[in-house]
C-alpha cells in the first residue's frame, strides 16, 4: 500500500470513528443529557474536520475548493467543547450563555471569512485553495484581506488550543483532589483517560505549531498527526461511553443539619455549641463506621454518610480532615485495611487470596488495596500475610 493511499484511508478512518462515537454517545440514555450532548458535539466537529481534510487531499474538485471553509468553521470549536464537557462531567453546571461566550471569537472569524470567501469568484476561490504561498497575495486588495484574516484565525486556533488543553488538565487535577474528600473508590471517576487525551492533544499542538495556515503537513508528518488523532478519538470515545456520571441528583440532595444554632448571641456561647455538635457528630461517625461497617460497600460516598447521620457534608468533611487528619478516601480505606488485617489473622481465612481479602474488605481492585495497605502499614499485603 502506498503512503498516499494509507494517508487517505487513515484520515477517512478518523472521520468514520468520530462520526460513530458522535452518534453512539448522543443515543445514550443513562448519562446526563448536557454531558453527552457536549461530548457528541465534540466528536461531530472532529468528524467534520477530518472530512474537510480528506476532501482537501483529493484531486481538484468543487468539493475540494470548499473544504478550506469547512475546516475554518470547525477547527476553532473542538477544544472548547472538550473543555466544557470535562467541566460538566466534574460537576460544574454551565449556563447556555457561558457556553456561547467560548465560541464568540470563532463566530467572528468565521463570519468574516464567510463573507469574504463567498464574495469571491470561482477563479479566486481556486487560487486561495491551491496557492503554494499565501504571502504572495497579502498585497491584493481582496485576497489579502482573506489571507490576513485567516492568518489571525490560525494564530488564535493554536493559542486557544494550548490554553483549553492546559485548563482541562488543571480541572482534572483539581477534580482528583476533590473526589478524595467525596468518594471511597475513585478508580472509575479519576478521569485518567481525560489526562491521556490532553497529553495527546498537546502532542498534536506541537506537530502543527510551526506550520502556517496556508501550508499542509508533509505526507509522513500528516500520517503521524492523524495516527495520533485516531488514538485520541478512540480514547475519548470509549472513555465517554464507559464513564459513569460522577455527580448525580442523589449526591446533590443532603439533609441540612437542624442542630446548627441561628446567628446571634455571644460568640463564646456559639463556639461552645458548635464544639458540642462537632463532638457528638464525631462520636456518631465513629459509631456508625464501627457498628454498621458502611466501608464494606465499595461505592460508599461522603453523601451516603451525611444522609445516614442527618447532617451536611461540610461538617463531616471538616471532622475527618481536622480530627483525623485524613481525607474521606483515606479515612474509609483505613477501616478497610484494619478489616483486612483482621481477616489475615483468622485461621479459617488462610485459604483466601489477596484479591479475596481485598474484596471482603470493601476494595474494588487489588491495585488500590496494595497502595492503601502500603500507605498505612508500610508493607504490601502479601508480605504482611507471610509474616503472620
Amino acid at each position: 500500500m502506498s503512503d498516499e493511499l494509507f494517508d487517505k484511508l487513515l484520515i477517512f478512518t478518523c472521520f468514520v470513528t468520530a462520526l460513530y462515537f458522535s452518534g453512539t454517545i448522543s443515543l445514550l440514555t443513562d448519562k446526563n443529557f448536557r454531558v453527552r450532548t457536549l461530548l457528541a458535539s465534540f466528536h461531530l466537529i472532529m468528524a467534520l474536520y477530518c472530512f474537510s481534510m480528506f476532501v482537501t487531499i483529493l484531486p481538484k474538485s468543487l468539493l475540494g475548493i470548499y473544504s478550506i471553509y469547512i475546516c475554518g468553521i470547525v477547527i476553532l470549536s473542538p477544544f472548547a467543547l472538550f473543555f466544557l464537557y470535562v467541566q460538566e462531567l466534574t460537576g460544574k453546571k454551565i449556563r447556555i450563555g457561558q457556553i456561547a461566550l467560548h465560541f464568540i471569537p470563532a463566530l467572528i472569524f468565521n463570519t468574516l471569512i464567510s463573507i469574504i470567501y463567498y464574495s469571491f469568484s470561482m477563479e479566486q476561490k481556486t487560487i486561495i485553495c491551491y496557492a503554494s504561498d499565501w504571502n504572495d497575495y497579502l498585497s491584493d486588495p481582496i485576497l489579502g484581506i482573506f489571507c490576513k484574516t485567516t492568518f489571525a484565525m490560525d494564530l488564535y486556533f493554536k493559542f486557544q488550543a494550548v490554553v483549553y488543553v492546559i485548563l482541562t488538565i488543571i480541572i482534572v487535577q483539581r477534580h482528583k483532589k476533590i473526589i478524595l474528600n467525596d468518594f471511597s473508590s475513585i478508580e472509575k471517576i479519576s478521569l485518567k483517560w481525560v489526562s491521556w487525551a490532553c497529553a495527546g492533544f498537546l502532542i498534536l499542538c506541537l506537530c502543527v505549531v510551526t506550520v502556517s495556515v496556508q501550508q499542509f503537513l508533509p505526507l509522513t508528518q500528516r500520517i503521524a498527526f492523524f495516527s495520533i488523532l485516531l488514538i485520541i478519538l478512540i480514547v475519548i470515545g470509549l472513555g465517554g461511553l464507559l464513564q459513569k456520571d460522577i455527580y448525580t441528583p442523589h449526591n446533590a440532595l443532603v439533609t441540612v443539619l437542624r442542630e446548627i444554632p441561628e446567628t446571634g448571641g455571644e460568640n463564646t456561647l456559639q463556639t461552645e455549641v458548635k464544639e458540642d455538635i462537632k463532638q457528638r457528630l464525631r462520636e456518631k461517625l465513629i459509631e456508625y463506621f464501627e457498628t454498621q461497617k458502611p466501608w464494606i460497600r465499595p461505592d460508599l460516598s461522603l453523601e451516603d454518610v451525611c444522609i445516614y447521620l442527618q447532617t451536611n457534608r461540610s461538617y463531616i468533611s471538616r471532622i475527618i480532615n481536622d480530627d483525623f487528619e485524613l481525607n474521606f478516601y483515606h479515612f474509609v480505606n483505613r477501616y478497610r485495611i484494619e478489616e483486612a488485617k483482621r481477616l489475615f489473622a483468622l485461621p479459617e481465612k488462610d485459604h483466601f487470596s489477596i484479591k479475596g481479602i481485598a474484596e471482603c474488605s470493601g476494595f474494588k481492585s487489588i491495585s488500590t488495596f496494595n497502595t492503601a495497605f502500603k500507605k498505612f502499614e508500610g508493607t504490601t499485603p502479601s508480605s504482611y500475610k507471610n509474616m503472620k
